[in-house]
């Protein structure tokens, strides 16, 4: 009798198949420095090691997109049937993805992306709310610069909401969710101490309360009164040129020489390799002249793109369903991106 022979190849052991894998950057390193030197074989090994590590330690990529639309889901339904927890939900989110991407950007060299305006704004609201502020001029201020330029980030840098993963997921909420929680806690009564919250989730429970939107702890969303252009407007555009001077001088003066020396990674190096890579009107006009003149030139770029989502922003304060509209929008661009970039990524 003939043996049938299997049309597919026997599975290799999984010792030999790590095997395989150590040799290889240290073949390609044969390869690229024509002989193997001993720095090579050590720095091979080393970068496959840490890949195998993380690879290992990773869940699985259908356990982390599963996670992601769960999150995804629950947001949603919160936002529907209870967003007077959002300004509470976004200082947990803070509290747990603060420290995690801080101590995930100090291990990757990315330390530096820590003062950008992003995370100084996230920083500010989580204050101006743990605090329970009530000082007008202040939530304007906050509320110009978390639903103009920081959310209208999400759709000038196409931030891509990837399901399966937990960086782009908690990138997209630093920019979605700041505004989101000012909006209600401007527009409606939000519990803010623990109490209120446990009282405001046990009233929803079935038999105990109604839905939040008929709730009387929140009420349905109503125009609330607008300061004057100089907190709406004007001090959110000198926050930002404050922010803009100090950031260069920190990261263009003081440690320049550091960033270098240790290859540490900051916005204005991201930002230059994503726009080469479209090479775009925006990429060739910062790219001209000295390097001096392309970060003037890139900071007024962001300085006009500041000017007009503060202005889009102080449009959308004056209305409870404009603002309604927007909030809308920000949750559907993101997820659209990261639709585009995972089905991108798919059939390549």
């Amino acid at each position: 009798m003939h043996q049938v022979r299997s049309r597919h190849p026997p599975r290799r052991r999984t010792k030999e198949r790590e095997a395989e894998a150590r040799a290889a950057p240290v073949a390609e390193a044969q390869t690229r420095h024509g002989s193997p030197t001993l720095r090579a074989i050590v720095e091979a090994s080393h970068v496959s090691a840490v890949a195998s590590y993380r690879a290992a330690k990773a869940p699985p990529p259908t356990t982390l997109f599963t996670m992601g639309v769960a999150i995804y889901g629950a947001l949603l339904y919160i936002a529907g049937a209870a967003p007077a927890l959002l300004p509470a939900l976004y200082l947990l989110f803070a509290a747990i993805s603060g420290p995690w991407r801080a101590w995930d950007f100090l291990r990757r060299k990315h330390a530096f992306f820590l003062i950008d305006f992003c995370y100084v704004v996230n920083v500010a609201t989580v204050v101006a709310l743990a605090t329970r502020t009530q000082d007008a001029r202040v939530l304007a201020m906050l509320y110009s610069l978390a639903d103009g330029p920081l959310a209208a980030a999400l759709i000038a840098w196409q931030c891509s909401w990837v399901f399966s993963s937990p960086s782009h997921s908690i990138s997209v909420l630093l920019h979605l969710l700041p505004g989101l929680a000012l909006f209600v806690y401007r527009h409606m009564n939000a519990p803010m101490s623990i109490e209120g919250v446990v009282q405001h989730i046990s009233s929803l429970l079935p038999g105990r309360g109604h839905l939040a939107a008929c709730a009387p702890i929140a009420g349905l969303p109503v125009d609330a009164p607008v300061p004057n252009l100089m907190w709406t407007f004007v001090a959110p555009m000198l926050f930002y040129c404050a922010w803009q001077l100090c950031y260069f001088v920190f990261v263009q003066i003081v440690f320049r020489k550091f960033i270098l020396v240790h290859e540490y990674e900051t916005s204005y190096r991201a930002l230059a390799r994503r726009a080469a890579r479209t090479n775009n009107f925006w990429n060739r006009l910062v790219r001209k002249g000295s390097a001096m003149r392309r970060c003037a030139t890139f900071g007024a770029v962001q300085a006009v793109f500041t000017l007009i989502t503060l202005a889009a922003a102080v449009l959308v304060s004056q209305s409870v369903y404009l603002g309604l509209a927007w909030q809308v929008v920000k949750f559907a661009t993101p997820v659209y991106y990261g639709a585009r970039k995972s089905i991108g990524s798919a059939l390549r």
